[in-house]
């Protein structure tokens, strides 16, 4: 999908991929529900309103559309879940991404315990961004006590 197909679509000049009709949008910005359909290309919204058409038309019969909401600051390790479990407890409430340092693991686990956490979500219907961890190590004098099934070096190449 190039920028220029998105475009005709949201324009009403191109056939989207799938139209959703007769929703309720709910508008996280201004806090109203607006009755309106929603248009998709490539997995994309590229259009709200009336006149879009596409491949296959789903109505709604009023059905409330949001979008998935993001967790801005957590510590995903701090729920005691793996992000597997994580991810079952919050997308069906709508939280599809959550930005965290991972300081408890980076802590006990090292860069190993990051990698493995970024690989828990490549199968999931949830993304994690990373931030940089303010309290690794703990201290300036502590040193994380590697488990002994962790690895001393990272094994992935890492940028």
């Amino acid at each position: 999908m190039s920028a220029r197909e998105l475009i005709a679509v949201a324009r009403g000049d191109a056939q989207g991929d799938l139209l959703f009709t007769n929703g309720r949008v709910v508008n996280t910005f201004t806090g109203e529900v607006e009755e309106t359909d929603v248009v998709v290309y490539g997995g994309r919204i590229a259009g709200l309103g009336e006149g879009y058409s596409a491949r296959q038309t789903i109505d709604l019969h009023g059905a409330y559309l949001l979008p998935g909401l993001i967790d801005g600051h957590t510590h995903v390790e701090s729920s005691l879940l793996w992000l597997g479990e994580y991810a079952r407890a919050v997308v069906p409430h709508g939280t599809v991404a959550a930005a965290s340092d991972l300081h408890e693991i980076t802590n006990v686990c090292g860069l190993y315990g990051m990698e493995q956490a970024v690989l828990a979500c490549g199968e999931l219907p949830f993304d994690l961004y990373l931030m940089v961890a303010s309290c690794v190590p703990a201290t300036r004098t502590w040193r994380p006590p590697a488990p002994p099934w962790a690895p001393r070096r990272s094994s992935a190449p890492w940028p």
